[in-house]
């Protein structure tokens, strides 16, 4: 289990964070009542990571983990506070809190996240150490194999060097450019082509290489270096994407494997003089094999056939068989199987007059590997003829071990890295996923914010204890009275003298979870005026859905509209007295003219005045006739709802003859009727809370 120390002046929840940490069996945890005391347990060196709260008393959070901090660069550090505020995240990174988390939510949730971050930033901490650690390992064996180390990036060019690996060449540290280009330009221009095109091939191929070429050291000397490397890095298609390796000085060593070639050559020359003169031989047989026993290397001799004709005790103890065991058996019997085909292809070159130097495994008797340097060289007769081949084995298997090694650190070295970057990816997207949750809060809290502050209606947002905390600019329009002043007074101060006992009692209404529909409470205005408004609310509960944070509501000003209506109502009833006693007047008129129209035609014996007394007479019929209609409309809108007949209404305003009798009876027959609506009918209904 990971030993964890957990600091908070909280003892409960001291006590619920050591019961959730540990019930996974992840951790053991020790706990702390002050930063103090979490210094005190800390001198034990046996924690693995540390939980602290922010606000404590004596010593923050922050002091905490600057002492901390000064003792050990290392340890995990988690802050876990109720404290949110964007300073104390700042400080607390800055410091170097691997984590910052905050109380509150859900508990299950909150130590879940807690221990995962826990577990996230103690991984990470071992990763990095053993990655340092594989890094001294791998210096201190670059150091003593005398190797330069390089790092190649495929896709970009980019290049990273060691520090042995400039020394190396006399440069100082990033000297050189630290590209592919920066290789290039130190590389033999006679050299180059070929070197870079059996990179390329063995890129190609996926695999790796070992190469030697020259380099320009600092103070001008070309210098010749054995090179290796290997893919590590593939794409999902299997492309290459980076590659390591090592340079190492062989300018020494080449010179010896000429010098020692030379020597070969010469005593390649010496045993053919020797072979064609017995005298000579008989004379030189002692000194050559004094040459070859004395020789730190080994020395084996081959027929035309590649069979052993003769060995040293070098190459004998090498091999780990009697050299009486090795005469007369094939050399290719000792190549390790999977050479046995590059064998064949140097034994082919030895033929044609080729020498050659290269690597070579054998089989030792103990069925060991030994790795060996080969310095091979041909021998003809006097007719030409190939008649032997002389050649020197060097052990180079420590340096190989070394190699292998090396390729061990190298891969330890990836697995770290890729470690590392499963862990820098999950925190980045750990980030973004946080970057983007407050953005889209930030972006919803300014929609609402405007969307409060530029309605067009008064708004107003109380708290749980009554204060207001939200007064929209339609509200200070309507009150006279600015948001500073609003904010933090009673709510029911807004509403008039008359009507606040009433807003108490609808406010506790609210606050209990009923929301208002509609509620008349005048507001009083900074000048003593009472605006009519009507309210609608809703509460505003927290995370449980049960805590009441706030109440938002929503003011209909209903002053004008009334004031209108009543204005309304007194100029129809103007109208209709002023109509009543207008039409009184004129039927009494109107009766009047019949009476003396009727008179005149009982009197009448002129039969000339008839057509034109009919005309009199129809004239007044219309005229009544007017007045009925004109007496109907008065009363529209004026008393209760109900039904009219529009064929009657027609048929009463229609002219008596011709095309209006043939209209009325059109209409009459439509029983189309019409329902009025009263001027109370007309008034707005209230509208809805948004």
């Amino acid at each position: 289990m990971i030993p964890v120390l957990y600091v908070d002046d909280e003892k409960n929840l001291l006590e619920i964070g050591r019961i959730f940490l540990e019930r996974t069996g992840d951790f053991q945890v020790d706990v702390a009542g002050s930063a103090r005391e979490g210094l005190s347990q800390l001198e034990s060196g046996k924690y693995a990571a540390i939980i602290s709260d922010y606000q404590m008393p004596g010593m923050d959070g922050i002091a905490f983990l600057r002492e901390v901090r000064a003792q050990n660069p290392d340890i995990p550090f988690l802050l876990f506070t109720g404290r949110g505020r964007e300073e104390v995240v700042i400080q607390a990174l800055e410091h170097g809190a691997d984590f910052y988390i905050q109380k509150g939510g859900d508990p299950v949730a909150q130590f879940a996240e807690l221990r995962h971050k826990l577990l996230q930033a103690v991984r990470q901490r071992e990763a990095e150490r053993a990655l340092r650690e594989s890094q001294e390992r791998h210096a201190l064996t670059l150091e003593a194999l005398n190797e330069g180390l390089w790092d190649w990036n495929l896709v970009t060019g980019e290049a990273a060097f060691s520090d042995r690996y400039f020394r190396m060449l006399g440069y100082e540290p990033g000297e050189i450019p630290g590209s592919y280009a920066g290789w290039q330009g130190c590389v033999h221009p006679e050299d180059l082509a070929v070197v870079e095109e059996r990179i390329r091939h063995r890129i190609e191929q996926g695999k790796g290489y070992t190469i030697e070429f020259r380099m320009r050291a600092r103070d001008g000397e070309w210098r010749w270096i054995h090179a290796r490397g290997e893919v590590i890095t593939f794409d999902g298609s299997g492309r290459a994407l980076r590659m390591v390796g090592t340079h190492q000085d062989v300018t020494e060593l080449r010179a010896a494997e000429r010098q020692r070639e030379r020597a070969n050559r010469e005593l390649a020359r010496n045993l053919e003089t020797l072979a064609a003169s017995e005298r000579r031989a008989t004379e030189n047989e002692a000194r050559y094999r004094r040459i070859v026993e004395t020789a730190y290397e080994g020395i084996w001799i081959l027929d035309a056939e590649f069979v052993t004709v003769v060995v040293n005790e070098r190459m004998a103890e090498l091999l780990g068989y009697p050299r009486d065991a090795l005469i007369g058996r094939s050399v290719a019997e000792f190549v390790v199987e999977e050479e046995q085909e590059d064998h064949e292809a140097r034994c082919a070159e030895r033929r044609a007059g080729v020498p050659g130097a290269y690597e070579r495994r054998l089989r030792r008797r103990d069925g060991s590997v030994l790795w060996t340097h080969v310095s091979a060289n041909p021998a003809f007769n006097e007719a030409g003829q190939f008649s032997s081949s002389f050649a020197m084995f060097t052990d180079i298997t420590e340096r190989k071990q070394a190699e292998l090694d090396l390729v061990r650190a190298n891969e330890d070295l990836g697995s770290a890295y890729e470690e590392m970057s499963a862990i820098n990816e999950e925190l980045e997207e750990s980030m973004d996923e946080l970057r983007q949750r407050e953005q889209h809060l930030f972006e919803q809290e300014r929609f609402l914010e405007g969307l409060i502050e530029h309605a067009n209606v008064p708004i107003v947002v109380w708290d749980a204890d009554g204060r207001i905390v939200r007064f929209n600019r339609a509200a200070e329009r309507l009150t006279g009275r600015a948001a500073t002043d609003a904010i933090g007074m009673p709510i029911e101060e807004l509403f008039s003298p008359a009507h606040r006992e009433t807003a108490r009692r609808e406010c506790a209404r609210t606050n209990a979870g009923a929301p208002w529909e509609d509620v008349l409470l005048p507001v009083l205005q900074q000048g003593g005026g009472v605006r009519d408004l009507a309210w609608n609310s809703a509460p505003l509960y927290g995370r449980d859905g049960r805590t009441l944070e706030a109440v938002i509501a929503q003011g209909r000003d209903l002053t004008v509209e009334r004031q209108t209506a009543d204005a309304l109502l007194v100029a129809n009833r103007k109208l209709h007295l002023l109509s009543s006693l207008t039409r009184h007047d004129v039927q009494n008129r109107l009766l009047a003219a019949e009476g003396f129209l009727e008179l005149v035609r009982i009197s009448n014996q002129d039969n000339r005045l008839v057509h034109p007394l009919d005309r009199v007479a129809a004239t007044l019929a219309e005229i009544r006739q007017q007045m009925a209609f004109a007496r109907d409309y008065q009363d529209l809108g004026t008393n209760a709802p109900g039904w009219h007949d529009l064929g009657r209404t027609g048929r009463r305003d229609a002219h008596p003859r011709g095309r209006g009798r043939r209209s009325r009876r059109r209409q009459g027959r439509t029983g189309a009727s019409l329902r009025a609506r009263s001027r109370e009918e007309h008034r707005p209904r209230p509208l809805p809370v948004a």
